[in-house]
């Protein structure tokens, strides 16, 4: 009996407890605005809460059933309660699980997002005998999410149209700049032409490239933001670098009347970089001192080592400056100094962009330093030294000596009637024979009627690819190629270089540079005939 009267209070007070507990729970999630519900398998049986009743759009105290829970479902959804359902009650499924999907309100037929939070209770057997769990309205979560996620769908489409715009742009502007620039480079060479006269031809040369290389710039961006930038890289002297940049500004720098000062005072000035893509840099950094640098002005090129053995490089002017304000954004695509600067000096405002990207491709850094308007600019490159004394002096170009053998067939295929007919004329001009073609049905024609012994082929052709004819030929014949193609991205390259082509020229070509890949091509191709006639 005293037994019975000590425990009693005990009792009492334990059963106090879990109903304050059960009441706090009640609370929490009352004010997570969480619904609640049992269900029992056996016997179909729902019991959930009134927040339940308040997200499937039913008055308050409703009594359900499963199949009124699963008509309330979105039709789209429904298969995700039935395939949950069927994989807790199989044999060793998993007790928990979590779901999200649509309900359709009874009274308004609004579509709301819910989030479904489950627990099966098994028996000894492992079979349901109960599920408990919560259901969560998710709706404005879901469509900040959705809005997002169709917002970022949105900018990657529009993003590939942007780049294929630009590729596209490119192949039409590159296009009839070829025959131009060839037509120039054939004028300069002819004796006949007049100093005054090839003052002129140099002067519509430097700015027919110039708008090649505008075009280069937007290309170039867009590999780069893309991460399709690839490096070759090599031992490059920097002091070399430098010079060569400055001798191609030479004739701005002249016009100016600009004093040029250099102090090169690193001893090590070799970093293993790609020298192209660094000689990209230089020339932009010593384009802007020139640009902006008013006439009779100061420019300096500096150099030195740190002591973590790396090379700074340093170009600097005492020009427009720049506003303290703008410095942060120097750097940013089409940004170089405001609208001001802009309408002033022109440009598009890619060149220090590319320049950062560069720069951070080599694992270096770049930064500007002005105190302001009319105070001058400075432009600092870091990058890695090659710890080393011993490499002096620029690398030079060996050439190969052209094949003393019979002249060689070139079968050029080329539908810009322009472009075909200079680069014909200079082909010849410069000893080989030449079959033309407009087409890939007339190059088959010309190439079952002579052997050729290299194609020259533009890869957009009125009936067909360049890829597919290249692809032929080489199967066929064993014929080396050179692409000509407006489109230069690495998709284009690795295209050509996948059909057959050994290298890919990109419009407007660069007549030297064409004549040096076709002696060299031609050479091999005579060896290889050579070798197997014995």
């Amino acid at each position: 009996m005293r037994t019975s009267d000590k425990t009693a209070p005990e009792v009492r007070d334990l059963i106090q407890r879990l109903q304050e507990s059960e009441e706090r729970l009640r609370l929490a999630v009352e004010s997570a605005d969480v619904g609640t519900f049992d269900f029992y398998p056996p016997t179909g049986e729902l019991q959930w809460s009134n927040r339940c009743n308040e997200i499937f759009g039913l008055p308050p105290d409703s009594k359900v059933d499963y199949e009124t829970y699963v008509s309330g479902v979105h039709p789209e959804d429904r298969h995700i309660i039935h395939e949950i359902v069927e994989r807790v009650l199989q044999p060793g499924g998993k007790r928990n699980y979590g779901i999200e999907y649509r309900v359709v309100g009874f009274n308004d037929g609004k579509v709301r997002w819910v989030s479904e939070k489950g627990r099966a209770i098994l028996d000894d057997q492992g079979h349901a005998l109960r599920f408990i769990g919560t259901i969560l309205d998710i709706t404005e979560s879901k469509m900040v999410a959705i809005a997002l996620e169709r917002a970022k769908k949105e900018a990657e489409d529009a993003n590939r149209a942007k780049d294929q715009f630009l590729a596209m742009l490119s192949h039409e502007l590159r296009t009839p700049l070829t025959p131009v620039l060839m037509t120039l480079a054939a004028l300069r060479h002819d004796p006949n032409v007049s100093d005054e006269m090839l003052r002129d031809l140099e002067l519509i040369q430097r700015n027919v490239e110039l708008e090649a290389l505008l075009i280069d710039d937007l290309l170039d961006l867009t590999r780069i933001e893309h991460g399709k930038l690839e490096l070759h890289n090599d031992a490059v002297n920097i002091h070399t670098g430098l010079d060569h940049a400055l001798s191609i500004l030479a004739r701005e720098i002249a016009e100016k009347n600009l004093t040029v000062t250099k102090d090169y005072r690193a001893v090590e000035h070799h970093c293993w970089a790609d020298g192209a893509r660094l000689q990209q840099v230089f020339w932009n950094l010593i384009k802007n001192a020139v640009k902006f640098t008013e006439v009779g002005g100061k420019i300096e090129l500096r150099t030195r080592n740190d002591p973590a053995h790396r090379i700074v490089i340093q170009v600097a002017d005492d020009g427009i400056g720049i506003d303290p304000a703008l410095q942060p954004r120097i750097f940013d695509a089409f940004e170089q100094g405001g609208q001001a600067t802009t309408a002033r000096y022109g440009g598009l405002g890619l060149g220090l962009a590319i320049s950062k990207r560069v720069v951070d491709l080599h694992d270096g850094t770049i930064a500007v330093q002005s105190d302001g308007e009319s105070e001058g600019a400075t432009f600092t490159v870091t990058l890695q030294a090659m710890e080393t004394s011993l490499l002096e002096g620029p690398a030079r170009y060996l050439e190969t000596p052209a094949f003393a053998g019979k002249r060689n067939d070139i079968l050029l295929v080329e539908d810009h009637e322009d472009t075909a007919r200079v680069l014909r004329r200079m082909l010849e001009a410069a000893g080989y024979a030449v079959g033309q073609a407009n087409s890939v049905a007339g190059a088959r024609d010309l190439a079952t009627k002579r052997v050729f012994d290299l194609l020259i082929s533009d890869v957009g052709l009125p009936d067909g690819s360049g890829l597919d004819l290249m692809r032929e030929l080489r199967e066929r014949q064993g014929m080396s190629g050179i692409a000509l193609s407006g489109f230069g991205m690495d998709d284009d390259r690795a295209a050509s270089k996948a059909a057959g082509f050994a290298e890919h020229f990109t419009k407007p070509v660069d007549w030297a540079r064409l004549r040096d890949v076709i002696e060299r091509l031609t050479t091999e191709q005579q060896r290889v005939k050579q070798a197997a006639a014995g």
